[in-house]
């Protein structure tokens, strides 16, 4: 074994460690409360065809709780079917999804992109749905007076609907989705049409759910909910998924940086994690941005494909940090 052989290997093993040093002291302090996250949602290889046009090409992706994930993409990428089929509102042509919270099947809400002007007061509209539900009476007052009060409606709760202005629709829209207090909230554009007012608004409503442990999967425009919100953006181009590239490392998420002897080897993480940023950055390096709660699993990937690991540090440093520090390696 040659030396640069050795200092490969100690340097995999010095990675190695410190990883496990780094995952205990994150696990410890993010998920001491709620145990270790796991995926509310997971979509295996789904695909929709409408008319012989393939709208959807085998989608992966999975959301954690108390995480955010927004959709990006021009209009006609198929972005607005990915929730339908997230939400349960249609069925994929191909593929799976699987929806859990506390080993139960996880409660899914939606908010449509077009709330209609209804002739009825946001009280009578919410004990319809509540009802529609089958939401206990007694437990569905209480939840009602809830939302009217957290998203400050009580003086508009019996109000006619068709003179409210976009922004108190849309949290009526919002109040919907979550009187049934969900495990995933599904959201097409939530933001659109708003002044900005109103959407600051939103963004601080939707920040207060997200921090209750609620799951959030939203197409969007604006950039101010995708900085404020998101844990993650992906892109939909034709029908298919990718990550939206950025230098930009949330606090949460681990940098892994890796080596194959195969470019093969590559492809097949790839396909295993598709819904993951990798980017290569020469000498045949390879950079992973993740999650904390799926850093196992990714590793074991690494290593089930005859991968080394070279690294695995925290987010805070940024895939900019990762790749600086790794010119030299």
């Amino acid at each position: 074994m040659d030396w640069c052989m050795v200092q490969m290997f100690m340097f995999g093993q010095v990675a190695l460690y410190t990883y496990i040093v780094i995952r205990d002291v994150l696990k410890k302090s993010m998920f001491r409360e709620a145990g270790r996250m796991s995926a509310v949602v997971r979509l295996e290889n789904v695909s929709k065809v409408y008319e012989n046009i393939e709208v959807l090409k085998r989608i992966n992706l999975s959301i954690g709780k108390r995480q955010v994930v927004g959709v990006v993409g021009p209009n006609g990428s198929g972005k607005s079917t990915l929730l339908k089929i997230t939400a349960g509102l249609i069925r994929p042509t191909g593929g799976g999804i699987h929806t859990e919270a506390g080993g139960a099947k996880a409660a899914v809400g939606y908010v449509p992109e077009r709330f209609p002007q209804l002739r009825l007061t946001p009280r009578e509209y919410l004990l319809s749905m509540g009802r529609f539900q089958r939401i206990e009476r007694a437990r569905l007052e209480a939840r009602i007076a809830e939302l009217l009060e957290w998203f400050g409606m009580t003086g508009a709760e019996r109000r006619r609907m068709n003179d409210f202005s976009k922004g108190m629709l849309q949290k009526v829209n919002l109040m919907q989705a979550v009187l049934n207090e969900p495990d995933l909230l599904v959201m097409d554009e939530p933001l659109s049409g708003l002044d900005t007012a109103a959407q600051h608004e939103l963004v601080r409503l939707l920040g207060g759910l997200k921090e209750q442990g609620m799951a959030m999967l939203l197409s969007c425009h604006e950039e101010l909910l995708l900085e404020r919100l998101a844990d993650r953006v992906v892109a939909l181009r034709a029908g298919e998924l990718g990550e939206r590239h950025s230098s930009i490392i949330k606090e949460a998420d681990v940098v892994i940086t890796c080596r194959f002897q195969s470019p093969d080897r590559v492809l097949q993480l790839e396909k295993k994690c598709a819904d993951l940023l990798l980017q290569s950055t020469g000498g045949g390096l390879h950079l992973i941005q993740v999650e904390v709660w799926r850093v196992d699993d990714v590793l074991r990937h690494i290593l089930e494909l005859d991968g080394s690991v070279v690294s695995v540090i925290p987010g805070t440093h940024g895939v900019r940090a990762v790749e600086g520090g790794m010119a030299g390696v």
